[in-house]
């Protein structure tokens, strides 16, 4: 029989709530430098022909697509990851597959989805060669995603979602108290945050747009700041 959550009836991670370097997404600005790309330096005349709703559309998508493919190299501790050819830019390659590769190197795994949501189309530019430039800003929630040992059991149903979608004030029985937490004492799995993301896309149209550099937006933000009016 559930109940409503007692005091004592309270779980906690073994380990601290961070975000963890699952791919080039969670590179600090301080270590960033930007991608390489014939597009750099160039000048920018704004694309301004462009349907805004078709550049937004485009961009969603492929942001999404990069999201879940990311979660699904991750999800097989880093094996695979030449699933991002095409979803990023050649220049972007070797930072991805960095990070894929510490996931090789450290047996580890996560299990979970990420989602993205509030994105915002920065600008849009186009080089002299006619190749276009997008910068988007977009709320990135990696809380349904944890991070494991390679050798972790997969958690039990529900307990994701719940601590997830905020825990605090939710119902949950004796039984799964008693499983989740052993789970958690056992696991000691990682959550990742929500967190807002600068993005960069390049193609050679909107069809063949790529993501040629991610930076986390360490400024006020409504993804992780309130902000006021």
């Amino acid at each position: 029989m559930s109940k409503r959550m007692h005091p004592r009836y309270t779980i906690t991670f073994v380990t601290l709530l961070i975000v963890w370097p699952a791919t080039a997404c969670q590179t600090s600005p301080a270590s960033f430098e930007p991608a390489t790309s014939e597009l750099s330096g160039s000048a920018w005349p704004v694309a301004s022909e462009l349907d805004p709703d078709r550049v937004f559309g485009e961009a969603e998508t492929l942001i999404t697509r990069y999201l879940a493919t990311t979660d699904a190299i991750t999800r097989d501790g880093g094996d695979g990851p030449t699933r991002m050819v095409g979803v990023v830019t050649e220049s972007w390659f070797p930072r991805e597959d960095a990070a894929f590769a510490h996931y090789q190197e450290q047996r580890l795994r996560t299990v979970g989805h990420t989602t993205v949501d509030s994105l915002v189309i920065q600008s849009v530019s186009q080089s002299v060669t006619g190749n276009l430039h997008v910068e988007a800003i977009a709320c990135v929630d990696a809380t349904g995603v944890w991070l494991l040992s390679h050798d972790a059991p997969d958690p039990p149903e529900g307990l994701v979602e719940w601590w997830g979608g905020g825990h605090q004030g939710q119902e949950m029985s004796e039984t799964e108290f008693d499983e989740w937490s052993e789970y958690l004492e056992d696991a000691e799995p990682l959550s990742g945050e929500r967190e807002a993301i600068v993005l960069w896309l390049v193609g050679q149209d909107l069809t063949s747009l790529a993501i040629d550099g991610t930076v986390n937006w360490e400024g006020a933000h409504s993804c992780h700041t309130p902000l006021n009016d």
